[in-house]
């Protein structure tokens, strides 16, 4: 038998990616901006921010190509590193912390 939790949380993951994708790609955005953001939404079950080669063996994707794209959001939202593009993004109401005392 399947665990529950853990189809739940990869069919979620895939939807919120799907959905964070169209719209980072309509902001004009890359859509692994998008997948960043949905991995976010999931929760610590998902990568959201892992090492560069992570993410892109995920997404088949060469380490370089997802270098690229996450300097490239981080100059365009004026961001210092992920942990404040992560910051940015709960305080824009997209996620929730695991403690919300700490934000």
């Amino acid at each position: 038998m399947h665990d529950f939790d853990l189809i739940l949380t990869l069919t979620a993951g895939l939807g919120a990616a799907l959905t964070f994708g169209f719209i980072a790609l309509r902001l004009r955005l890359p859509p692994i901006v998008g997948y960043l953001v949905a991995g976010l939404l999931i929760g610590p079950h998902t990568p959201g921010f892992v090492a560069n080669r992570a993410i892109a063996e995920q997404l088949v994707l060469s380490p370089k190509t997802v270098s690229n794209n996450v300097s490239n959001v981080l100059q365009k939202l004026q961001a210092v590193d992920r942990a404040k593009l992560m910051l940015m993004a709960l305080e824009a109401g997209l996620g929730q912390p695991d403690n919300p005392r700490d934000v």
